[in-house]
């Protein structure tokens, strides 16, 4: 019963996600998988938390950066008899808002490479340092030069026992999603339509959340794409193979 949305930065999804689940829910639970690192970022949350209190829809938030598939399974528990109730009076059941599959993927990922050791805080910080580090700047000799590059192991791509907890982890999840009985959003972000990225963890991140959006979206009841606030049905304008 997953409901999927993607979208740029921006783009309206998470907007377009929460109206959703308002519309076919009676109250709703929003998983967050965002880890506030910086004052930038607790600001947006508390933007987004204050913008849903606005619509006059009940949500109530767990902060679940890593354990979403087991999240998921307990959630399908703990409601099973509230749902049952409300079903029977022909009233909706609550609706689960998983935002994001993305940032749930990026807090995976770090938790994988050597050095970081459970500390986001540290590869975002690190992620930060390198981008500044790589940035052209200019001297007073009118030349432009570049700051001397470091060695960051978090951008290292991840060694193949990493790659397997990583799959493992995305296998979870994915099939916590099929099984989950009840409604489900779920936000993700399109990232493949930009340019490669320089380093290698970026590719790797690119790709797996590339593998994830395909997985999720196939076992999507509506997926929809999210551009300058219009949302599209893309399921409804598929190409299906009997097409051909």
């Amino acid at each position: 019963m997953a409901v999927l949305i993607t979208g740029g930065a921006r783009s309206g999804k998470s907007r377009f996600a929460e109206k959703y689940a308002a519309h076919i829910g009676s109250r709703g639970i929003y998983i967050a998988t965002c880890q506030p690192y910086d004052e930038e970022m607790k600001e947006r949350i508390g933007r987004h938390q204050v913008q849903r209190e606005e619509e006059g829809f009940s949500w109530k938030t767990i902060e679940e950066p890593l354990q979403v598939s087991r999240l998921l399974d307990e959630l399908s528990d703990q409601l099973a008899n509230e749902v049952k109730e409300l079903l029977a009076r022909q009233e909706k059941p609550p609706v689960v808002l998983l935002d994001c599959l993305t940032l749930w993927l990026t807090n995976h990922m770090l938790l994988l490479e050597d050095g970081i050791e459970a500390n986001l805080d540290s590869g975002v910080q690190q992620f930060e340092n390198q981008r500044i580090e790589n940035q052209p700047v200019f001297k007073t000799d009118g030349k432009l030069h570049t700051h001397p590059k470091t060695s960051h192991p978090q951008t290292e791509k991840p060694t193949k026992g990493e790659g397997r907890r990583l799959q493992e982890e995305m296998e979870k999840l994915e099939q916590a999603v099929k099984r989950y009985p009840f409604p489900l959003v779920i936000v993700t972000n399109e990232v493949g339509d930009g340019i490669v990225p320089a380093y290698a963890l970026g590719r790797a991140f690119r790709d797996e959340a590339g593998r994830l959006n395909q997985a999720v979206a196939a076992s999507s009841s509506r997926f929809f794409l999210v551009t300058a606030g219009i949302p599209v049905d893309l399921k409804a304008l598929a190409f299906k193979p009997e097409d051909f």
